[in-house]
């Protein structure tokens, strides 16, 4: 087990730990462990990779460009305004697959980094008044995974999930046929009109 805390070793079991960490061989197997290469960076290389000049260098080459004017952007209340009309006027509804019980997020047709470097210096005075920006018709609801598709992001799919999806189409598409065959007008195969 271990040590309990607060514990204090009597006089008798320090003696005993001292014996046996004298004996030859013990101190051997210390020395060998002591001398182990450490896990960790060395000095030079910690001094190097916290130095305040290696920080702002990888700061610089792993920053997103306007990256800071994006976020100020994101937090201002109008952002917030803005994706509340998006989200009411299609209805909280994705629009690229029509689901309702998903999480919902606001995407600009012409894309907010685009707006932000045409418009950068009026942003950086912190005018808002930037077309398009908040503009309600610049704005689409798409549940994440179409946002992620119209931003061109790879989906990575179980085949579960992609069997569903699959399922889904196949009943969307059955339930589009039907209601054509269903029109006054068509024929049986549902293209072609009656003559």
């Amino acid at each position: 087990m271990g040590q309990k805390k607060g514990f204090k070793h009597t006089d008798e079991a320090k003696e005993k730990i001292r014996a046996y960490m004298e004996r030859p061989e013990i101190k051997e197997k210390m020395r060998i462990v002591s001398s182990r290469k450490r896990k960790g960076y060395s000095p030079e290389v910690y001094n190097k990779m916290f130095s305040p000049e290696y920080r702002e260098a990888m700061r610089k080459r792993y920053a997103k460009p306007n990256n800071n004017l994006l976020h100020v952007v994101k937090n201002h209340f109008r952002y917030n305004l803005w994706r509340g009309e998006v989200f009411t006027r299609d209805s909280w509804t994705c629009r690229g697959c029509f689901s309702k019980d998903v999480k919902l997020e606001a995407h600009h047709k012409v894309p907010l980094l685009d707006i932000i470097d045409k418009n950068i210096e009026a942003l950086k005075k912190d005018d808002f008044n930037v077309p398009l920006l908040f503009d309600v018709n610049n704005g689409v609801t798409l549940c994440i995974k179409c946002h992620l598709l119209e931003h061109g992001k790879v989906l990575r799919l179980k085949k579960a999930s992609l069997r569903e999806i699959i399922t889904a189409l196949r009943v969307e598409i059955a339930e589009k046929d039907r209601i054509i065959q269903e029109l006054p007008g068509r024929s049986g195969n549902g293209l072609a009109p009656e003559p």
